[in-house]
């Protein structure tokens, strides 16, 4: 799980954090999005946004995580700046 705004990580260090655990373990990595708002008491309720799940992504492009996972799908289907940046990613 990168749920950053939970863990006060930013969206750039998604992807850092699976490659640490790929090196560490030396299985594959799927990083699971957090597109629901936040739990945490410092950032809760707060939701990330489509330049924020963007970053993510890139993160995990630049450490060559294997892939995402996104929570939850509600709000994927909710959001159509979301669709589009996944699509982005996804569309081949």
């Amino acid at each position: 799980m990168t749920y950053y705004l939970d863990y006060s990580v930013t969206p750039d260090d998604v992807g850092i954090a699976g490659k640490w655990v790929r090196e560490l373990t030396g299985k594959p990595v799927f990083a699971g999005m957090q597109l629901h708002p936040s739990e945490a008491s410092s950032t809760k309720g707060r939701s990330p946004t489509p330049s924020e799940i963007q970053r993510s992504l890139e993160s995990c492009l630049r450490n060559e995580i294997e892939g995402t996972v996104f929570f939850r799908l509600e709000f994927i289907l909710r959001s159509p700046e979301i669709q589009e940046v996944i699509l982005r990613y996804y569309s081949d």
